[in-house]
């Protein structure tokens, strides 16, 4: 039942002109995402805008509609990845270490 939770949810839905997503619309770092106006606020922590990018992509998408539509297809597709290979392959990874299928989408949510 988890299984087809997941796949029937998403990370994000518009309605009408309003936006829902899944955890928020700051997180990260991904490529090309750091939020320079934050930079230097004293913390030593940089912001981190989320909108507009996907995982895999170093480009902003401007588009909310567009941007939605990439990251439920990069979840479906992450979703896909994992029920061909559900269990850990201990060689995955060139460092040894063990991986899956689908860990990016672990590391976004």
């Amino acid at each position: 039942h988890m299984r087809e939770y997941l796949e029937l949810g998403q990370l994000g839905y518009i309605h009408n002109d309003v936006l829902f997503v899944h955890g928020g619309l700051v997180g990260g770092p991904w490529q090309g995402s750091t939020n320079e106006s934050t930079k230097g606020a004293g913390d030593g922590l940089w912001g981190v805008d989320c909108y507009g990018f996907c995982p895999g992509t170093s480009e902003r998408v401007e588009d909310a509609r567009e941007w939605i539509n990439m990251l439920n297809m990069w979840k479906q597709a992450q979703l896909a990845d994992w029920m061909r290979q559900p269990f850990w392959n201990e060689t995955a990874k060139a460092d040894g270490k063990p991986a899956r299928a689908a860990s990016e989408i672990m590391d976004y949510v």
